[in-house]
């Protein structure tokens, strides 16, 4: 129910910021929450993962699958509208890259939703540990 009303919450925050978009990629999709909240039949959705067994699942009018690492998207620049990187920088090898990346294939004029968690809250988002910012960082 918490992943629900997070992702609810994520749309709503961003859905303004995208809503003239007409090529949308969602960058590492997992099981395309966003993805498949985004198809309105008026705008073309890629959903872009590195492991190929969530994208089977992933199914909608307007979504195209890809499979593809996050550091090499396979798209030729100033192609998109809009990019989502949602919850990803944090888990990536090279993150600058990523970002390198997301603009290379950006259109002018055109949006990167971006979100990385606080890893300053009392209870980290991922892992669910208490004062975690407060461990050395080769804990």
């Amino acid at each position: 129910m918490e992943l629900i009303e997070r992702s609810s919450r994520y749309l709503r925050a961003f859905r303004e910021y995208i809503k003239d978009s007409k090529i949308v990629l969602d960058v590492e999709c997992g099981n395309g929450t966003f993805s498949k909240a985004l198809d309105d039949g008026n705008r073309l959705i890629v959903a872009l993962d590195i492991l190929m067994e969530p994208l089977r699942k992933i199914e909608g009018r307007g979504i195209e699958r890809l499979c593809a690492d996050a550091h090499h998207i396979p798209l030729r620049g100033n192609s998109t509208n809009c990019v989502l990187s949602l919850s990803l920088m944090e888990h990536l090898e090279d993150p600058e890259k990523h970002v390198r990346e997301l603009y290379r294939i950006l259109k002018p004029n055109g949006t990167v939703v971006l979100q990385l968690p606080n890893l300053q809250y009392i209870f980290e988002p991922h892992s669910k540990w208490p004062l975690l910012c407060l461990f050395p960082k080769s804990f």
